[in-house]
């Protein structure tokens, strides 16, 4: 599904300017450094529950759609804190995901998370380098097959990213480690946020 550039730049100012006026009414959370290990997931129960998921984020977790997110392959990890992020209220915008997440026990995100996880990859196996645009190539040294909390982003929907990377330099989303990802979006012009994450997109799945 082709999203005219416009249209995607609107969105995301839209989204700012809710989160901001979203922002001023409440106390400011920030992502924590420690967190209780995920439960053990079970991929069986796991498969049921991500039934509900199916309609945004695609059968077997591979999404069709440009600002939905592909989670097949992801890190259980991952996909775990994310889920508890939108539940804590540390991700933000929240769009529908946090009552998603809240309706959902740690058990219940273990094991979908865990399902996702052991679904074919849909992500390259390789980290983002050669000749993608300055700034891409040190990605991977966060979001890898090894990272426990950073997602891969290499072969994952280009204008989601871009979204995520604007949200992050506007620091509206601040659930990053460290503020990581705000510090590094901030140094980045939108026409190096959109390089970046059509390259990181166009690798091999």
């Amino acid at each position: 599904m082709i999203v005219s550039r416009a249209l995607l730049a609107t969105a995301v100012l839209l989204v700012g300017c809710l989160a901001q006026a979203w922002l001023g009414t409440q106390s400011h959370v920030r992502a924590q450094n420690a967190r209780e290990p995920a439960p053990v997931g079970d991929p069986i129960r796991g498969e049921k529950i991500a039934l509900s998921c199916v309609r945004c984020h695609g059968e077997a977790g591979m999404s069709d759609t440009a600002w939905i997110p592909s989670l097949a392959g992801m890190n259980q990890e991952a996909i775990y804190k994310q889920l508890d992020d939108y539940r804590s209220h540390r991700r933000r915008p929240e769009w529908y995901m946090a009552s998603v997440a809240q309706a959902l026990s740690l058990q219940d995100s273990a094991d979908v998370s865990t399902y996702y996880a052991s679904q074919a990859p849909g992500f390259a196996s390789r980290a983002p380098g050669g000749d993608s645009p300055s700034g891409a190539a040190s990605c991977g040294t966060c979001h890898n097959a090894q990272s426990k909390d950073a997602p891969q982003i290499a072969g994952q929907q280009p204008q989601y990213l871009e979204i995520q990377m604007s949200l992050f330099a506007q620091r509206i989303r601040t659930n990053d480690r460290d503020e990581a990802m705000q510090k590094i979006a901030g140094q980045l012009t939108s026409d190096e946020i959109r390089r970046i994450s059509e390259s990181l997109g166009a690798k091999s799945r």
